[in-house]
């Protein structure tokens, strides 16, 4: 299976960084010591930094920026990071291990990930006002969903979420149930939209996912440009405070309709727009 196939990446290194906080961690560290790999362990979990080679310490998020410490042999570097969500930080602690471990200085990889920034991945885009917050990412399955949303409610608490997504109609016909049922125990609005239906017509597809959520509201907008603009609208026009979460494609502009496959604005182009439009509707260009 998709785990197993993992492991076998052991069979082809001599040495592995491994995160602690896996699942299967101790599953993972038997597959790394059965082929002789050498180790280096990071964690982000303080109950486990005795065994790590780097751990993370002094997590602080303040709109959307991300600043710890990274801990190795007793010395702390502390670390900027301008992408919300404690997830992230994990992946940071993972890319500063790997530098460090390849001779990259602790200056560079600081420098480095000051000024890291992956588009349509956690990228957030804020009104003038602050009025308008919206959260473009990736995220796509379960895991990822639950990631982004804890996330988002740890940095934003006050906040209602808008989450607008889709499911593929050909595949990973799971989704249509996990992804509205994860997103519905965060979010207090959903707006389905167009992920790749393929061949199941849209309405069916998003009758199967409303069937998931809990009793949450939600509505469907075939186009993702269209249903950021309907998010975009429900939130300018409601006195309570609100993030939009376009989630499930980022920068991604494909799209697949029956056999065809077509091109779309991608939702950080959508984003920009609408940001920019509420900035000019409001008399902040």
């Amino acid at each position: 299976d998709y785990f197993n196939a993992k492991l076998s990446i052991f069979e082809q290194t001599k040495r592995a960084l491994i995160n602690l906080d896996s699942d299967h961690a101790e599953t993972i560290l038997q597959a790394a010591k059965k082929q002789h790999c050498e180790t280096v362990l990071f964690t982000m979990n303080k109950e486990k930094k005795h065994l790590a080679h780097y751990c993370i310490d002094n997590l602080v998020e303040h709109e959307g920026v991300l600043s710890f410490d990274i801990i190795h042999n007793n010395t702390s570097h502390p670390i900027t990071l301008s992408m919300p969500g404690a997830f992230n930080a994990a992946n940071a602690l993972a890319a500063a291990a790997c530098a460090y471990e390849e001779g990259i200085s602790w200056s560079s990889i600081q420098k480095g990930l000051s000024c890291t920034h992956v588009p349509g991945r956690m990228q957030l885009f804020v009104s003038d006002d602050s009025k308008m917050i919206i959260l473009v990412d990736n995220a796509h399955n379960e895991m990822s969903f639950h990631a982004f949303f804890q996330a988002v409610k740890l940095a934003y608490p006050t906040r209602k979420i808008l989450a607008s997504f889709g499911a593929a109609g050909d595949k990973s016909h799971e989704r249509r149930k996990v992804l509205p049922e994860v997103a519905s125990k965060y979010a207090q609005y959903l707006i389905f939209t167009e992920d790749d239906a393929g061949h199941m017509p849209f309405d069916e597809l998003c009758a199967e996912m409303g069937a998931h959520t809990h009793g949450i509201a939600w509505e469907a907008v075939f186009e993702r440009k269209d249903a950021a603009a309907r998010a975009a609208e429900i939130v300018a026009g409601d006195e309570a405070s609100w993030i939009i979460c376009l989630l499930a494609k980022g920068t991604d502009t494909a799209q697949h309709r029956g056999d065809d496959t077509v091109f779309v604005q991608h939702d950080v182009d959508s984003a920009q727009q609408l940001i920019n439009t509420y900035n000019t509707t409001h008399g902040r260009a």
